[in-house]
């Protein structure tokens, strides 16, 4: 997303997994977390260092990734010996938690504003029986956040920071329920023997796994109405599926209607994954 963003504004972003792949050094680059974690690129050869995602720093010293990230990117490895690390530094999330504080002293942390346990002692009140449990002072909670905006920033929209809106607020979202009838010929019997009238409420894990299994192929062509109705032919859909073998039935479905699909699932190597993913955002698959 970030190379194919980058390309409208006409600007050059390379992913990379090696050091030896950047070969501009005034360049932008990509990597992904895993590449950093697992020593592959010493992100300390670059000047400025900005995480997509905040999410890794979440686990706070609980985490393969979030050590790594502090002893090499923040320079803090907690054993008393503070290097540089990147000397510029930035995080982005999409879902801030404002009632997870220890999520917000993380981010502090990773950035070199305040230490976590200097932030616990000057804004919150401890618990005894969880230690990572804040809750902040009353009289604090204006200076708390008086503290945060001096360095942070949150944008809920382009016009925040003086853009335009036009494009980026959607339409109202429309939601149609679609009702599949059980088969209550399958109701099956008590335990005493008497036949049941009608199938039961599937309220644990492994009932509504089996009434998941036994209504797919009702549902599946439920899905195939669906899909042909109204319709036009570069339309495109996502399918999300809960079991791996709905995602099996999906994909045997759209065969059968010489649908051309992009299937992605975890198993997928991360190279295979954008491969179609791409695919589907180019319009060559459905």
């Amino acid at each position: 997303e970030f190379v194919r963003d980058a390309a409208k504004l006409d600007i050059t972003v390379k992913f990379v997994r090696r050091i030896d792949e950047c070969d501009d050094p005034e360049g932008i680059y990509l990597t992904n977390y895993e590449t950093v974690r697992d020593g592959k690129l010493n992100p300390c050869l670059f000047s400025v260092c900005s995480l997509d995602e905040a999410g890794c720093l979440r686990g706070f010293g609980s985490t393969l990734t979030f050590r790594k990230f502090m002893a090499t990117l923040a320079g803090d490895d907690h054993t008393g010996v503070r290097t540089e690390g990147v000397k510029y530094r930035f995080v982005a999330t999409a879902t801030p938690s404002p009632n997870e504080f220890i999520e917000i002293l993380a981010y502090a942390a990773y950035l070199d504003i305040l230490d976590v346990s200097q932030g616990k002692t000057r804004f919150f009140k401890r618990d005894s029986t969880k230690a990572d449990k804040l809750t902040i002072h009353p009289h604090k909670e204006k200076e708390f956040w008086l503290w945060v905006s001096s360095w942070a920033l949150f944008v809920k929209k382009p016009s925040d920071l003086g853009h335009d809106d036009t494009g980026y607020e959607l339409p109202p979202l429309t939601v149609k329920w679609q009702e599949v009838k059980t088969d209550h010929t399958t109701a099956g019997f008590e335990r005493n023997g008497q036949g049941r009238l009608l199938a039961n409420a599937a309220i644990g894990i492994s009932e509504q796994a089996r009434e998941k299994r036994e209504s797919l192929p009702r549902r599946l062509e439920r899905l195939k109405e669906i899909m042909a109705e109204g319709r036009r032919a570069d339309d495109q859909i996502v399918i999300w599926v809960d079991l791996d073998d709905e995602q099996r039935a999906v994909e045997r479905c759209l065969n059968d209607e010489c649908v051309s699909f992009s299937s992605v699932y975890g198993s997928l190597s991360e190279d295979e994954k954008e491969r179609r993913m791409s695919e589907w955002r180019d319009g060559q698959t459905v």
